[in-house]
């Protein structure tokens, strides 16, 4: 089997509480980051917000700004829904220290967990030699530390069910200001006249 694992890290701290509450410390900054993506008038996030209000709107012709709010949280625990903003962990517990999986779906906020020190760098594939910066031994570790981790999911391997899974933000963070929803009003316009 082939491991691509662009996206593992280690924990600097060792103590699951910890790291915890250093997730949770990232979750206001997380949620602004991503609420940009959905009042981006040109990001795909917006426009497939405008999409949903279009089609809300025909099948009830009023529509409030609570009520589009609910919609759209509706949309988005749909499995694979086509927004993009999701931001978590998966940690794991090997030998007294804590591995991660992180997904980012924004693309920015998983740069957060290395700024802010709380984790390295802990990626790993063995379908390419090793990259440069890391030595043969921490190569050769890294490989078992992932290996015992897949070893004990490969009956699932589903990250997310075999680990501690933190999700830093998820559908309940995001919302609608009434600002936002005059904006998605508009480009509904918009988007009507250009087709007529």
């Amino acid at each position: 089997m082939s491991t691509k694992l662009y996206n593992g890290i280690k924990f600097k701290s060792n103590k699951l509480s910890e790291v915890i509450r250093q997730l949770h410390g990232l979750k206001e900054e997380a949620k602004e980051n991503v609420m940009k993506t959905f009042q981006d008038k040109e990001s795909l996030n917006f426009i497939f917000m405008s999409l949903l209000y279009n089609k809300a709107k025909n099948e009830n012709e009023k529509i409030s700004c609570w009520h589009f709010e609910r919609l759209l949280r509706n949309e988005l625990r749909k499995p694979y829904n086509e927004f993009y903003f999701e931001f978590g962990v998966s940690i794991f517990e090997r030998k007294n220290k804590l591995y991660g999986i992180y997904y980012d779906q924004s693309r920015d906020n998983y740069k957060m967990l290395f700024d802010r020190g709380i984790a390295v760098d802990y990626h790993y594939q063995d379908q390419t030699d090793k990259p440069e910066g890391i030595s043969n031994r921490d190569w050769y570790f890294r490989e078992k530390v992932w290996s015992d981790i897949f070893d004990d999911i490969s009956c699932l391997w589903i990250p997310s069910e075999a680990g501690v899974e933190y999700r830093i933000v998820g559908v309940d963070d995001i919302y609608v200001t009434d600002e936002m929803f005059k904006d998605i009003i508009e480009m509904t316009r918009e988007m009507e006249d250009k087709n007529e």
